[in-house]
């Protein structure tokens, strides 16, 4: 079974249900980084799951997941559980992204309805900009949001898990941009094109970068409060000494000498 999570433009909430099973009883887990789970809430044994989660905006991000317990919530059924991986198909969760004024790469680690910058951030500080860029041709969709206007105005490009584009907030202070669906699971393959190129991992695991293939020549660039930090590919492998750990719902700009495939794996029941 799986569990469902949606919001309303603008999310404050998430709304999180899953279908009755006779002699089930679901363990609503929630984690802040697809790694450690903690229980949240459960229903009745056999009857539908339902509970809606405020969405805390100085949380960097929260998933969820439900645990299948037979019969009652016990101690001894939890660990039952938890040994045989009784697990929903599927995790959900939001992640808040904290653009500050001026540039910022940004990236949409979910699965969501549509995949469009406007579905996505429909509520956003009047005047932002936002830009993707396409390899061997540079900025080529450019979108503005006007509130007079009703919202974004020229392009509508799709911002879909792997991906990556230019956001930029004209205000004077940070915005926060929060963006729930699912995340994408199995074995995820992220072609990157050779040459610069704007990109993401495909689900938002903490250790995304430490798969990223390189080869001598290659460059990531991390753009951290109007600087980039560059971090390059030695003989075998990334600069360690200080590696970034990138936040759910970031971009790297990246330069590679050759084509590669950046092959990702998440399952629920990590």
């Amino acid at each position: 079974g799986a569990v469902g999570g949606r919001s309303t433009p603008p999310p404050t909430q998430v709304q999180l249900s899953a279908t009755g099973v006779a002699g089930l009883t679901y363990l609503l887990q929630y984690s802040p980084d697809l790694v450690g789970w903690t229980n949240l809430f459960t229903n009745s044994a056999g009857a539908n799951l339902s509970f809606v989660d405020t969405i805390v905006t100085t949380l960097p991000a929260r998933y969820y997941r439900t645990l299948y317990v037979s019969g009652s919530v016990t101690a001894s059924n939890i660990a039952y559980a938890q040994a045989n991986s009784f697990l929903s198909s599927n995790a959900v969760g939001y992640v808040n992204l904290s653009v500050p004024p001026g540039s910022s790469l940004v990236a949409n680690p979910f699965n969501t309805p549509s995949n469009t910058l406007s579905a996505l951030f429909p509520s956003v500080p009047d005047r932002s900009q936002f830009y993707k860029y396409t390899t061997g041709q540079g900025y080529t969709a450019a979108s503005g949001y006007a509130a007079n206007r009703g919202g974004w105005l020229g392009a509508n490009p799709t911002l879909s898990p792997g991906e990556g584009g230019s956001f930029q907030n004209p205000a004077a202070t940070n915005a926060v941009l929060t963006l729930v669906g699912q995340v994408p699971q199995g074995t995820l393959a992220n072609p990157l094109p050779a040459g610069y190129s704007i990109v993401s991992p495909m689900t938002p695991i903490p250790t995304a970068l430490a798969t990223l293939p390189g080869a001598p020549g290659d460059i990531i660039y991390r753009w951290i409060n109007g600087n980039w930090a560059v971090y390059s590919y030695g003989s075998s492998a990334w600069n360690a000494n200080n590696y970034p750990v990138l936040n759910p719902g970031e971009a790297i700009f990246l330069f590679k000498s050759a084509p590669a495939n950046w092959t990702l794996r998440f399952t629920p029941y990590n």
